[in-house]
Formats: C-alpha cells, sequence, structure tokens
C-alpha cells in the first residue's frame, strides 16, 4: 500500500490509499464539526443537518433521485455525527468511482436545506429521538458524559433536544453549514480498489474544487465532572443499565493506549476480570464491557453493563473494588492477552476500507498526522506493563467515581 496525500488549493485534505486485495472503494468525507460546535440554541443542529444533506443537491434535486443513482451504482451509503466530527460515506464497486466521488461532492458542496423539507425531516428525527429514548442501554451514554464532561458543548447530547429540533429553520442549516463546512476544516479519504490514482486524483480536483475555502477555529470547551457523582433516573425497565467511571486523556495522549489495554483486562472479552466475576460466575448481566474513550480536551474510562434490578448496587460496588485494586495486581500474563486482543480486533476491523478511510481523516484533522492501521497495531504492542499499571494507578486509585443508572429503584451509593 503507498499512501498519497495532497492539497487542494480551498485547503482539503485528500488521502488516497490503494489496497491491491480490496474489492470495492470507500470514501468518506470528514468535517471537524459536530455538536460541541452548536450554541445551546442550536443544540441537534449538527446531526439534523447531516439527514438534510440527503433530502436533495443541486444535481439531485429530490431525495428519491439522489437514493436511486446510489442504489444503481450497486453503493452503500450513510453518514453519521459525533460531538467533534461528521462523516459522509459511500462504498461501491470500484468501476464507479468517479461517480461517487460526484455524488459525495454534491452531498458536500450542493445542498439544497429547502425550508420544505425541514418539516418532514424534523418528523423522523424527532422519531429517532424517542426510539432512543426507549432504549435505556444508549440513553445512559449520555446521562454518564453529563457526568464525567459536564453540562458543556461536550457534554451534551448529539441529537439534541426536542423543543430545540422544533425551533430549526433552512436558514439555520444553511448557517452552520457555511461556518463549519470548508476545505481548511475537512478531509476526504478514498481507500480500496483505486485503479488509478492519477485518475482519482483529477476527478477529486474537479468535483471538490466547489468547497468553499476556509479554517474556522473550533469552541474550546474545559470538561469539568458533575459535583454530584450519581445521577440516577428511574424509569420501568425490567434491567438496570449503567455506566461507571472517571475522567482521565483527550485524543493526543499517548497514555490512553495504556488505558486501551486496561479496558481489555477489566472488560474486553470473556476472559476480563469483569466480565467472570458478574456474567460467568454470577449470571448477573448479558453486557458488560470497559473502554477508554477520547475527545480533543478530555477522555474518560468506563465500565457499562445492564444487570439484573436486585443486583445493581452489589455489581457498582464490584466493580468500584476491582477498579481501585487492579492497578496492584496487573499480571503480565493477562496484559499480554489484552494486547493481544486489542491489537487483533484493531486489525480485523481495518479490513473494511470504510474504517481505514475514517481512521486517516479523523487522525489528520485532530492530531496532525497520518495512522495507518499497522501503526495503530504498533501502538497498542508496544504498551509496557508498567504504562497499564500507571495508568489505572494515576485515574482509578483512591478515586471518585461518577456513574450515571437507569434503573426501576435509585442504588444505594455512598
Amino acid at each position: 500500500m503507498e499512501l498519497r496525500q495532497f492539497r487542494l488549493a480551498n485547503g482539503l485534505n485528500v488521502f488516497l490509499l490503494p489496497q491491491p486485495a480490496a474489492t470495492s472503494v470507500a470514501i468518506e468525507f470528514m468535517a471537524r464539526t459536530g455538536s460541541k460546535n452548536e450554541a445551546p440554541r442550536e443544540a441537534g443542529l449538527a446531526h439534523f443537518l447531516e439527514h438534510m444533506v440527503f433530502r436533495g443537491t443541486k444535481k439531485w434535486p429530490r431525495a428519491d433521485q439522489l437514493a436511486r443513482v446510489i442504489d444503481s451504482l450497486g453503493g452503500l451509503n450513510n453518514a453519521y455525527t459525533d460531538k467533534e466530527n461528521t462523516a459522509f460515506w459511500l462504498k461501491l464497486p470500484p468501476e464507479y468511482l468517479a461517480s461517487g466521488l460526484e455524488i459525495i461532492s454534491q452531498m458536500m458542496t450542493a445542498p439544497l436545506f429547502r425550508q420544505e423539507d425541514v418539516g418532514q425531516e424534523r418528523g423522523v428525527i424527532l422519531e429517532e429521538l424517542r426510539m432512543y429514548l426507549d432504549r435505556p442501554m444508549d440513553n445512559v451514554d449520555d446521562l454518564f458524559e453529563q457526568q464525567v464532561l459536564g453540562r458543556n458543548r461536550l457534554g451534551r447530547p448529539i441529537i439534541g433536544y426536542q423543543k430545540t429540533i422544533a425551533s430549526f429553520q433552512a436558514a439555520d442549516f444553511r448557517r452552520f453549514y457555511r461556518r463549519w463546512y470548508r476545505g481548511g476544516n475537512a478531509s476526504l479519504a478514498v481507500v480500496g480498489a483505486i485503479g488509478n490514482c492519477r485518475r482519482a486524483k483529477d476527478w477529486v480536483e474537479q468535483y471538490f474544487a466547489a468547497l468553499p475555502a476556509g479554517q474556522p477555529t473550533s469552541p474550546r470547551v474545559k470538561p469539568k465532572p458533575t459535583s454530584a457523582p450519581l445521577r440516577w433516573q428511574e424509569k420501568d425497565v425490567k434491567q438496570a443499565h449503567f455506566v461507571l467511571g472517571v475522567p482521565t486523556v483527550g485524543r493526543r495522549a499517548e497514555e490512553k493506549w495504556a488505558g486501551k489495554v486496561l479496558a481489555a483486562v477489566l472488560g474486553g472479552g470473556f476472559s476480563s476480570r469483569l466480565t467472570r466475576e458478574i456474567r460467568q460466575r454470577r449470571g448477573w448481566a448479558y453486557y458488560l464491557w470497559a473502554s477508554q474513550h477520547e475527545y480533543q480536551p478530555a477522555g474518560y474510562f468506563a465500565v457499562k453493563a445492564g444487570v439484573r434490578q436486585d443486583k445493581l448496587a452489589t455489581s457498582l460496588e464490584i466493580i468500584r473494588e476491582e477498579l481501585r485494586r487492579v492497578g496492584r495486581n496487573l499480571r503480565r500474563s493477562e496484559i499480554q492477552r489484552a494486547k493481544n486482543m486489542v491489537r487483533g480486533r484493531l486489525l480485523m476491523s481495518y479490513e473494511n476500507p470504510a474504517r481505514v478511510a475514517s481512521l486517516l481523516n479523523k487522525s489528520w484533522l485532530f492530531e496532525r498526522r497520518v495512522l495507518l492501521p499497522t501503526d495503530v497495531a504498533a501502538k497498542v504492542a508496544a504498551v509496557e506493563e508498567a504504562a497499564v499499571a500507571d495508568f489505572a494507578r494515576q485515574y482509578l486509585q483512591p478515586g471518585q467515581f461518577w456513574a450515571a443508572v437507569i434503573s426501576a429503584k435509585k442504588p444505594d451509593w455512598n
């Protein structure tokens, strides 16, 4: 694989990464903008805009026209909004690469944002919000991030609130788009079965030259955990759902790799400590996992699970106690097993060209460096045993923990 990187006159960063064994090609356009870029009255606007882009472009003004042309090429496409970025992607057979680039360019340079489409899409998003609120397994994540990151731009839910969603008009999308969707604030990655890189570069230059230039400054957010360590939401559910964790490090910190290995030790598979204790030995949970998650200014280490209602308080205490002591009793064998698992799962996930495109875009936009799957695997492999123990001792001991819980009854917490 020979990675090619270049920049258009408008500032758009571009990656071309041929993969000789690939049978499809993935195109991803990522903008360094998300819910963190919204003012309070704009909560949910970035996600709503992501939907509106699919409502029509200058060349394909109706949503059904855009959908038909993608289907006629045998393509798969979607988009997602995160707190710090929004991405639009398309996978398709390699002979249609030029058409795919034109489609993504139309969505990024010529969206219509018509007022008549706003009401219809508003209904879709309100139903998405209701679906989300009906799923405590998902909703508890937002409650926890508000706990550990604070009630600010970063801690706010991506989808927004019913009140803000109901207020948006076409002019709001146009204003947000003009401010953030600019060449210097975005990256385009094309990964997979690229037959001719020179022709691919010509197509990129042809189709994306219309993207406005500029590099807006993202708002600075200083996360601050809430003073109350427990947030409980009462809901008539059969299973109690919770996330428990602590603030840690942001995207640029190399310590994060030790945190990811530690997460695998504690809740990364059926051989992990907490899965063995709570699911395998006691039979109290179906799902349980641990993670080290990062945003630009901060991150957190967390354990998430759904457990029997009558075992909620005991489960929380077992997890807290394990987090407090893990830095003192880590074994070399379990650290090595965790490193192998993290590395292996990362490499398998990157067999998908779309995942590689996302890795390239995100590493460039947020860290100004190029990360390939082999680079990520090498970083995990290089994590030393002492670094994992140091991470645990620094962030998990004796430490205050924050938790978000959705359950029928409030758990004991002290």
